[in-house]
């Protein structure tokens, strides 16, 4: 039984017989053109290869994924080259370019027999991956999920964020502790109470990683409830 790459390259090949039966003379034209510049000259093979697989991630094209992923493996490049050139995608592409590198090459490589299955713990989801999946981020091995949360994390000073959560407050009618989450509200009332608190001492409170308490924290700061302050050498939360 063919695997997900396989039938893919196999569709792809029987679509483009039928597509040379109907339109001959657009197919041989486009492949003489696609031959004359894969050819050698000042950039090998492997590197145009390396740099459609880029183009592929970035224009999101599956079946372009597949096909130059096999082609850059035929042409000598490694996993880690292969990558390396989703990495640019990213960069020219954003979250979606993350999202098909993360789906459609990893699962091409995997398919193709060129990607080790060994697997780590995300340190924060405590999910078990494959190793490839795993991302670096403050010191902590993070699943894709994990990662691409942590990045696009809400800040606590977001101008735009907090004009937007105060009209919405308005129009709601939102008084207080009123539309916060359980969580955000346990947060809110713990800080009445005490007046002010450490990160650290509030995140033990309502038990959750300092880094979700900051997320957390973000919301309350948005909808102009809760601030931070220093006093000597200490950051301190409290109530606006």
């Amino acid at each position: 039984m063919l695997n997900e790459t396989e039938a893919i390259l196999k569709q792809l090949q029987e679509g483009q017989a039928q597509m040379a039966r109907h339109l001959p003379g657009m197919l041989e034209n486009f492949q003489t053109l696609a031959q004359s510049i894969m050819k050698q000259e000042t950039l090998a093979p492997k590197f145009k290869e390396l740099i459609a697989v880029a183009i592929a991630v970035a224009i999101r094209c599956q079946p372009c994924i597949a096909h130059h992923v096999k082609r850059a493996l035929e042409q000598g490049a490694t996993t880690a080259e292969i990558l390396e050139a989703c990495s640019i995608a990213v960069m020219m592409g954003g979250g979606p370019s993350i999202a098909y590198s993360s789906c459609y090459v990893i699962k091409t490589l995997k398919d193709l027999g060129a990607l080790e299955q060994k697997e780590v713990r995300c340190d924060k989801c405590q999910t078990d991956v494959p190793e490839i999946e795993i991302h670096e981020h403050r010191g902590r091995k993070l699943c894709e999920d994990c990662y691409v949360a942590a990045l696009t994390r809400p800040q606590p000073c977001d101008p735009g964020a907090v004009s937007a959560a105060r009209t919405s407050r308005e129009l709601q009618g939102f008084k207080g502790a009123q539309g916060l989450t359980p969580l955000q509200k346990k947060i809110y009332d713990y800080l009445k109470e005490k007046g002010k608190a450490t990160r650290p001492e509030l995140a033990a409170y309502v038990g959750i990683p300092l880094e979700d308490l900051e997320k957390e924290f973000a919301v309350l700061r948005h909808c102009e409830l809760a601030r931070g302050f220093k006093e000597g050498n200490t950051v301190y939360l409290t109530l606006m």
